[in-house]
């Protein structure tokens, strides 16, 4: 009888334990700072089990936890270690370690380490290897390997390498290696290696190697190796070797650009645009059309000046400081009897 009483006895013992964690200072074998803990130890190093982590100061160990506090002010403190979370590692302030939850890891600031959430992992700023089954972010900064099932994004710079179901973005600026399943792009600039099922784009510059399922742009200058099914553009300058299934065009083009119809005010270097070339300045009397280099196009359409040589079924050219090769060549500058002229046309005259 008394052994059963005293087995009883231990048995009750190890439910109330538990029990207690929902106090608000809880109980901690054989400290209330470190050993093992249950309940809402606000400064504990061991194991440590509780419900809601409140107004943490430091935990340091492993920290199993359940769901998170009614505010964020109540998310305060370091946590340093292992944190599971059944569902959800919430509750400090900043967060390093590894922690792994099935729905949620995160922090009001920073997330640092190796973190998997079943469908988020997030916090102002996110470091590290991080991956979550829906989407990982970040309110300013995210860096290191990030892979969310359908997005990854910051508010403000991301960098490393960062893979998204559907898309990865940045507030600001996004580097590295980028690859979003429909799309890929930055409020600012886009640096590296970046690849967008669908689109690839960036506010002001995107600069390495871009490629876009039907697009690639940005709103200033698109620099590098840019390839797209559809489309690449920039509202500034494009350089570098660009090749569009459709077409391909800026105010400013630099290198060699192939295309189905490809133009823009100044082109420099070498295009080959089967349909259409043209160099038109849309209307601004300021800047003076130009292309300089090799165009190679079944209708190249330049008004303005061609520096170099054309070669097409129709060349035309407001003024030519070059040569057209093709089985018609139109030059407005020179004399009237060698305006139109078949296979060959340069400039001729003193307008020529």
């Amino acid at each position: 009888m008394k052994r059963g009483l005293k087995f009883w006895s231990i048995v009750a013992l190890a439910l109330a334990l538990p029990l207690s964690s929902f106090s608000q200072e809880g109980v901690g074998i054989p400290s209330k700072k470190w050993g093992l803990g249950f309940g809402n130890l606000t400064t504990f190093t061991g194991l440590r089990l509780n419900i809601i982590d409140d107004d943490i100061e430091s935990i340091k160990g492993v920290n199993i936890t359940a769901w998170v506090p009614k505010s964020f002010d109540n998310q305060s403190g370091d946590f340093y270690g292992l944190g599971i979370g059944l569902p959800m590692a919430m509750g400090p302030e900043n967060r390093y370690g590894a922690s792994f939850a099935l729905f949620a890891v995160g922090a009001t600031e920073d997330v640092m380490g190796f973190n998997i959430g079943g469908l988020a992992v997030g916090g102002n700023n996110v470091y590290g290897v991080n991956i979550g089954g829906l989407a990982v972010g970040s309110g300013e900064k995210l860096r290191g390997i990030n892979v969310g099932g359908l997005a990854v994004g910051a508010g403000g710079n991301v960098s490393g390498v960062n893979v998204g179901g559907l898309a990865v973005g940045s507030g600001k600026n996004l580097s590295g290696i980028t690859i979003g399943g429909f799309a890929a792009g930055a409020g600012r600039k886009m640096t590296g290696l970046n690849i967008g099922g669908l689109a690839v784009g960036a506010g002001e510059k995107l600069v390495g190697v871009n490629i876009g399922g039907l697009g690639v742009g940005a709103g200033e200058k698109v620099i590098g190796l840019n390839v797209s099914i559809l489309a690449v553009g920039s509202g500034e300058t494009l350089a570098g070797v660009t090749i569009a299934g459709l077409a391909a065009g800026a105010p400013t083009v630099k290198g060699l650009t192939i295309a189905l119809a490809a133009g823009g005010e100044k082109v420099t270097g070498i295009t080959l645009a089967p349909a259409y070339f043209r160099i038109t300045n849309e209307g601004n009397s300021d800047i003076i059309p130009t292309m300089t280099g090799v165009s190679i196009s079944a209708f190249n359409h330049i008004e303005g000046v061609q520096k170099g040589l054309t070669i097409g079924i129709f060349n035309y050219a407001h003024k030519v400081k070059g040569l057209q090769v093709g089985l018609l060549n139109y030059n407005k500058s020179n004399p009237k009897g060698l305006r139109w002229l078949p296979i060959l046309n340069a400039g001729f005259g003193k307008k020529g």
